[in-house]
């Protein structure tokens, strides 16, 4: 089993306020946090390095990959599926 690292929300500038990040930044900044380069996460999640870019920089949504890409670059970064893909993942698992 996996042991998820929950998402940390990263603070605005402004207090009182929280800054949003988007999928591709939650997905770069774990992915540096647990000292991974971009062909070591796309080795383990089984896809080319080319398709997992495009996730990191926002050019495709990781919640319209196939369920098992999305699942396993969660479980090669330690994400919780529910955290980035919370409507994808509700919507299908019944």
């Amino acid at each position: 089993m996996t042991d998820f690292i929950p998402i940390q929300m990263q603070k605005s500038d402004v207090p009182g306020y929280l800054t949003v990040q988007t999928d591709g930044g939650i997905l770069r900044d774990r992915r540096e946090m647990l000292g991974l380069t971009q062909q070591q996460v796309a080795d383990k999640a089984g896809i080319q390095l080319r398709q997992y870019q495009r996730f990191e920089t926002n050019e495709r949504g990781l919640s319209s990959a196939s369920m098992r890409i999305g699942l396993s670059i969660c479980s090669v970064l330690k994400i919780n599926p529910y955290e980035i893909m919370p409507n994808t993942v509700r919507g299908t698992i019944k």
